[in-house]
C-alpha cells in the first residue's frame, strides 16, 4: 500500500531545488515551453511550502509572468498567434501583482493586436500601459511602449497622435542616453 501523507517540508524543498535547476537547464537549451512547466510546477510547490502571500511565491508569479511574455512575443514573430494570445491571457492573470510586468503583458498585447490587424484594441492595450507606466522608473519601457503605439496611431492614420507619441519615445531615450538632467538640454535638437 502506497504511503499518502505528504511530504515533509524538506522533501518538498528538495523538490523545488531540483525543478528550478531543471528550468534553468531547459532554458539554457532553449526549451522555453519545457521551462514554463516546471517554473509552474515551481510555482504551486512554492505556495505549499511558504504560502500563497509569501515573497517566494510573489516572486514566482512574476518570473512565471515574464516567462509567459517572451514566450509569447517569440510566438507572435512566427506567426503563432493562438500560442502567443493563450500565453499573453496567461501572463495577464500572473501579472496582476506587478505593475511593471502588468505594463509589459499590456504592451505585447498591443503588439499582438497590431499583428492580428486589430489596430483600435492594440492602441487600447498600448494607452493602458503606458498609464501603468507612468509609476515605473523604467524608461526603456516607456520608449518601446510609445514607439509601438506611434505606429499603431500612424497606421490607423492618426498622425498628430502619433507624432505626440514619437517625440515622448524621443524624450524617454534621451534621458537614458543622457540622464535626466543633461537629457533636456538635447530634447530640442
Amino acid at each position: 500500500m502506497a504511503d499518502d501523507t505528504p511530504a515533509s517540508l524538506q522533501e518538498q524543498l528538495d523538490t523545488l531545488k531540483t525543478i528550478d535547476g531543471t528550468t534553468e537547464q531547459l532554458k539554457n537549451e532553449g526549451k522555453f515551453l519545457e521551462a514554463l512547466q516546471c517554473m509552474e510546477k515551481g510555482l504551486i510547490l512554492r505556495g505549499h511550502c511558504h504560502g500563497m502571500d509569501s515573497t517566494e511565491v510573489n516572486d514566482a508569479w512574476k518570473a512565471v509572468g515574464n516567462m509567459c511574455n517572451y514566450i509569447a512575443l517569440v510566438c507572435l514573430d512566427k506567426n503563432q498567434f493562438k500560442m502567443a494570445l493563450e500565453l499573453l491571457k496567461k501572463a495577464e492573470v500572473l501579472t496582476v501583482r506587478h505593475r511593471s510586468e502588468r505594463a509589459v503583458t499590456l504592451n505585447n498585447f498591443g503588439c499582438y493586436y497590431r499583428k492580428t490587424g486589430k489596430l483600435r484594441t492594440a492602441a487600447s492595450f498600448l494607452e493602458k500601459a503606458i498609464k501603468l507606466e507612468s509609476f515605473s522608473d523604467d524608461i526603456t519601457k516607456r520608449a518601446d511602449t510609445h514607439l509601438n503605439l506611434c505606429t499603431v496611431l500612424s497606421e490607423l492614420g492618426r498622425y498628430r497622435d502619433a507624432h505626440a507619441h514619437a517625440l515622448a519615445a524621443r524624450k524617454y531615450m534621451l534621458k537614458e542616453l543622457f540622464g535626466p538632467i543633461n537629457s533636456e538640454v538635447y530634447i530640442y535638437i
